[in-house]
Order: C-alpha cells, then structure tokens, then sequence
C-alpha cells in the first residue's frame, strides 16, 4: 500500500505510473462516507472534554493540554450553525469545482456519490459511475485544519491515502494519481 501526506511518498511512486496508464481518469467522491464521517467525529467531540481534561484546561489553559487546541475548534464547528453534513457537503461541492478547474486536473472527469438516502445522481454522474472509476473516500472533520482522504480505483486492492491542507491541495494530489504525474511537491 502506498501510504502519503501530501504525497510524501514511503512507497515507490513509479508503480502509480504504470497503474495510471490503464485506468481512466474518472473520479466518484463518496459523499455518503464524508457525512457518515462527519457525524461520528461531531460526535466525539461533543464529548471531549472529559471531567478531568475539563479541570486540567480550568487549571492550566486549553494550550496545555494535548489536542485541547483541535478539539475545541472540531467541536465550535460542529456546534456551528451549520449542520456538520452540510459543511462535509459544501467541502466536496468546493473540491468538484477544484477539480474543474485546477489545470493539473484538465481531463479528469468527477460525480459525487450522496449515498443511499441522497437525490439521484445526474445522467452525466451516472455515466461516470457506471464505467470505471476511482472512489474518494474523505475523513472530513469540521473544523479540523486537514483533512484525510484514501483513493482505490474500483476493483482493486490498492488504497492510497493522504491529506491535505486545502481542496485545492487535495484535487491537486489526487490528479497526480488519476494521471500518475510523479511526486508533487511535498507539503
């Protein structure tokens, strides 16, 4: 397995070249995976703190604590006004618009997937699915600085996962796999 961040590579990119070449440059994100996602981490942290992290924070300061930081900014995001699903949603709807404009992305076709409960997708997203496809699947938590990600082309066991800073960070690293480019800059 290829394992990134940001496409700082542990394992041999070349084998990425030689996939690229045989696949087609079309792209599902999973949109049913992100908001199932986003829940689960909303949940998590409305829980934090504990009792005890509680009065460790009182005590000495949430920068004192490990990973008080992240957490309350994670758990301000999903309190927000804006439904956590929402925001994993308008986070994807950000990164299609990447994807079609990012000039290392010329070529690439994308659809999003909402899951079983979502509308249908359109006629074009549904001829993109029903050929083959790579899947993006994204860890989206709200409020988190990044975001974690893992593409597999459909039929394959291959997963390759990453994360990124920025959609435009995120569609720039999955297009160099869509068209095995090599190693992008290293983030």
């Amino acid at each position: 397995m290829l394992w990134f961040i940001g496409l700082a590579l542990t394992g041999p990119f070349a084998a990425v070249d030689a996939w690229a070449t045989r696949r087609n440059a079309a792209v599902v994100i999973d949109g049913g995976w992100s908001g199932d996602y986003v829940r689960k981490a909303c949940e998590q942290a409305k829980r934090f703190p504990d009792e005890e992290t509680a009065s460790r924070i009182r005590n000495s300061g949430c920068g004192a604590v490990a990973g008080c930081p992240e957490m309350m900014a994670r758990q301000q995001a999903c309190t927000s006004a804006t439904d956590p699903k929402t925001q994993a949603s308008q986070f994807e709807e950000r990164l299609v618009r990447e994807f079609a404009v990012a000039a290392d992305c010329k070529g690439a076709a994308v659809a999003r997937y909402g899951g079983p409960d979502a509308k249908p997708p359109s006629a074009a997203e549904q001829a993109i699915m029903s050929r083959s496809h790579w899947e993006l699947s994204i860890d989206y938590v709200a409020g988190a600085a990044r975001q974690r990600w893992s593409l597999q082309y459909l039929g394959e066991n291959e997963v390759t996962q990453g994360e990124s800073a920025t959609v435009a960070q995120m569609a720039s690293d999955v297009c160099a796999l869509l068209f095995g480019q090599g190693a992008a800059p290293r983030r």
